[in-house]
C-alpha cells in the first residue's frame, strides 16, 4: 500500500474510496465496516455509508435502499433541478448496456451523515476544499488485466463491452492524484493490517 502525505486536517469526517470498473470497491467497503463493528467501542453499529442513486436497472442481489436507490431519470432530473444532490454525473458503469451512459447522484442528507462514500474522479471535483480537507481518501488501483477478469467473469461483459470501460477509466482517471492511500492489488482489500489503518480514521466512543 502507498501513503501520499498531503496537508489535511487533524478532524476526519469520512472515508472516501474511489477505483476504477472492476476494482471491487464495494468488496473493500465491507472489509472496512467488519472491522469497525467487530471493536466493542464503535460509535455505530455499521459504517454509515452513502447510498448512491442511479437510473440504471438493479442487477442480480442488490437490493434498493441497500446497493442503490433505483429510480428512473425523470425522478432523477426532477432531484437535479430541486438541488437535491451534492454530487451527481452522468457516466458508464459495469453493466452489459455499456452503449448507454446512466445517471449516478449523492443527496445532500446522504452526504451529511454518511462517514464512508465511494465516489468517483469527477465527483471529487466538485468537492469543497473543507470537505476534501476533512476525507481521508482510498485509492484502489488494481492492475489493468485484473479488473478486466472481474468485468468478463463476474460481471458477464463481452470482451469489446470489458474494453470500453476500461477504456473511458484511463480517460477519467487519467490525472487522478488526490489520494491518501493505494491500494494495489485485491489481497489487500482484506489484509488486516491496512483495513485497520482506514478504520482508526474513523471515531469510536471516548
Amino acid at each position: 500500500m502507498d501513503l501520499q502525505i498531503s496537508p489535511r486536517s487533524s478532524t476526519i469526517h469520512r472515508l472516501i474510496l474511489v477505483g476504477c470498473g472492476g476494482s471491487e470497491v464495494k468488496k473493500l467497503c465491507k472489509s472496512i465496516n467488519d472491522a469497525y463493528v467487530s471493536n466493542p467501542s464503535s460509535l455505530y453499529k455499521h459504517i454509515p455509508q452513502n447510498v448512491k442513486y442511479t437510473t440504471r436497472k438493479p442487477r442480480k442481489d442488490e437490493i434498493h435502499g441497500r446497493d442503490y436507490n433505483f429510480v428512473d431519470e425523470y425522478t432523477f432530473q426532477v432531484m437535479i433541478k430541486s438541488n437535491a444532490f451534492k454530487f451527481y454525473k452522468q457516466g458508464m458503469d459495469d453493466d452489459r448496456d455499456t452503449s448507454e451512459e446512466h445517471y449516478y447522484g449523492t443527496s445532500r442528507t446522504y452526504w451529511r451523515w454518511a462517514k464512508m462514500v465511494v465516489m468517483s474522479p469527477i465527483e471529487l471535483g466538485q468537492l469543497k476544499e473543507k470537505h476534501f480537507k476533512q476525507s481521508r481518501i482510498i485509492f484502489v488501483d488494481i492492475p489493468r488485466d485484473d479488473r478486466k477478469a472481474v468485468l468478463r467473469n463476474e460481471y458477464m461483459l463481452s470482451t469489446d463491452e470489458a474494453e470500453k470501460r476500461l477504456a473511458c477509466d484511463l480517460d477519467e482517471f487519467a490525472l487522478f492524484r488526490q489520494w491518501d492511500y493505494r491500494i494495489t492489488n485485491f489481497k489487500q482489500i482484506f489484509e488486516n493490517d491496512i483495513i485497520d489503518t482506514f478504520v482508526s480514521q474513523l471515531k469510536y466512543k471516548s
